[in-house]
């Protein structure tokens, strides 16, 4: 049921939420038992209208039948409830998700979070969901660079310093584009020694073959 997928995705998007509606009931009243990425196209479809009370009776319904939610679902609804800066309904939503059974937030969803607090300019929520992180074992991913790059917006250069050297810790190389904002800001307080070690460490991860 790809095709199914397909146009309550592409409806959705477009607004036409009754129209995807409509496609997902004459196909369960055609036998059609729904799995878990169409009832998740069903979700982004509600949320795209930010019907969001309607998104979360969906989620309920895969509740019921055993499907779901997992993690995907609940980054869906919490990039429409970021788009449309609902902070602390996003937030919360994020707080439920590790209670619910079989689901726990992914690098995506943290990564979600992190460039939510980061845009409310919000660095103490900031720092706190990346500690979350790392205390659950999950590895960040690339845009966790976003946080490093307000930090050192916000002068605060011991804390980008320390962040930053927790991605090159765990392995993460960044391009040289992503070290230009952390590497002139520590120039600009004359912080070289910093620098220098930064680009040495760097320049051994690249170095580094990569383990399969």
């Amino acid at each position: 049921m790809s095709g199914l997928l397909l146009i309550i995705n592409e409806l959705g998007s477009e607004k036409r939420l009754a129209e995807a509606l409509e496609f997902f009931e004459r196909s369960k009243a055609s036998g059609f038992e729904p799995d878990t990425p169409t009832y998740n196209a069903l979700v982004g479809a509600y949320c795209w209208s930010m019907r969001m009370a309607d998104a979360f009776r969906v989620v309920d319904e895969m509740r019921k039948c055993g499907i779901g939610p997992k993690s995907r679902t609940y980054d869906i609804i919490l990039h429409h409830l970021v788009k449309h800066r609902r902070t602390e309904q996003a937030y919360s939503v994020f707080q439920k998700i590790s209670s619910e059974p079989g689901c726990k937030p992914t690098v995506t969803t943290y990564e979600i979070l992190v460039r939510m607090f980061c845009n409310e300019k919000r660095m103490d929520m900031t720092l706190r969901v990346w500690d979350q992180m790392k205390e659950k074992g999950v590895l960040p991913g690339m845009h966790m660079f976003t946080l490093i790059n307000n930090l050192c917006h916000e002068s605060k250069l011991d804390d980008a310093c320390r962040y930053f050297q927790e991605m090159l810790d765990v392995g993460i190389r960044p391009p040289a584009q992503l070290f230009s904002n952390p590497k002139q800001a520590l120039l600009d307080y004359g912080r070289e020694d910093a620098v220098i070690s930064f680009g040495l460490k760097i320049e051994k991860l690249r170095k580094t073959p990569l383990v399969e």
